[in-house]
């Protein structure tokens, strides 16, 4: 299976392997589609007599989920670590639509939600576990406008792509490569007085440090201390040459992988066109087109 060479290529100047490559892409089109739907449901609301102005999330591919390779010295000057402690604006689940509801008297709080989520479940099961998704509702109605089951069946994908991935991911973390890559990225930060054995141990303090969440939608405030640490770290993982080592040994094992999940992904890549096509319409529009 062949990828877009662009899906390769991160923010950051170097190359991703291919199943974070997909993740990261099909994350991105997933918050397209629940944009789209978002705005659909937003016209089925007023219609019901509910004022509910839609915030949608920005679409991007983000940080590299697994990699350690993608963190950008000139975006941690000003981001820290970003999405990486702060949650991903990739995840639809993560939706600003509970703020707005949160806001809304006591009163109307059930209404509202009644209208929006619908009060019907559907149970999906994925491997590793499973998600429920709303039947009726507005959303479930903008949801089969913009791409029938597409929503189901990507996030279904994403969940199997993300377990062949964390497998790969666990191979590539015991090999000798990226013990002698982790070993120069910690001498590397014990120079700037930041002592850890290994990237892992450093994102787990960032997020014991960091990871504080504002109100949903909300900017997350970054402080000065995090802005040093996350910079001194991605200069360290360069010149460690994290993102060399990611790519020349993580990336075969994610190569073999995808065979595991190959259906998946070009069931995605075969719907993806014609569901942002209509997605990309109705946030043009308005949903009026």
């Amino acid at each position: 299976m062949e990828l877009p060479r662009d899906w390769l290529s991160s923010d950051a100047g170097g190359d991703i392997p291919p199943l974070t490559a997909v993740l990261l892409q099909l994350g991105a089109d997933a918050t397209t589609l629940e944009n789209g739907a978002t705005v659909l449901a937003a016209e089925c609301m007023a219609k019901l007599g509910f004022n509910y102005e839609p915030t949608l999330v920005p679409v991007e591919r983000g940080a590299n989920p697994f990699g350690a390779g993608d963190l950008d010295p000139a975006r941690t000057k000003t981001e820290g670590y970003g999405d990486i402690v702060g949650g991903s604006a990739l995840d639809p689940s993560a939706s600003p639509i509970q703020k707005y509801e949160d806001a809304l008297p006591p009163a109307e709080r059930s209404e509202f939600h009644k209208a929006f989520m619908g009060t019907k479940r559907q149970e999906v099961e994925v491997e590793g576990g499973g998600f429920s998704v709303p039947k009726d509702g507005c959303l479930a109605q903008g949801r089969e406008v913009i791409g029938g089951d597409a929503f189901v069946e990507w996030s279904s994908a994403r969940a199997a792509i993300e377990e062949a991935t964390g497998q790969a991911t666990a191979a590539f973390e015991e090999s000798d490569e990226w013990t002698k890559a982790e070993k120069r990225w910690s001498r590397c930060m014990a120079e700037d007085g930041y002592h850890y054995a290994s990237n892992g141990e450093a994102i787990g303090d960032a997020l014991a440090k960091f990871g504080k969440e504002g109100a949903m939608g909300e900017a997350r405030t970054v402080s000065q201390v995090e802005v040093d640490m996350a910079t001194t770290d991605a200069t360290c993982r360069r010149s460690a040459k994290f993102n060399e080592t990611i790519v020349k040994v993580q990336g075969p094992l994610e190569q073999k992988a995808m065979t595991s999940v190959e259906g998946p992904i070009l069931a995605w890549m075969d719907s993806r066109d014609a569901v942002l096509a209509k997605a990309e319409d109705a946030l043009r529009t308005g949903g009026g087109g």
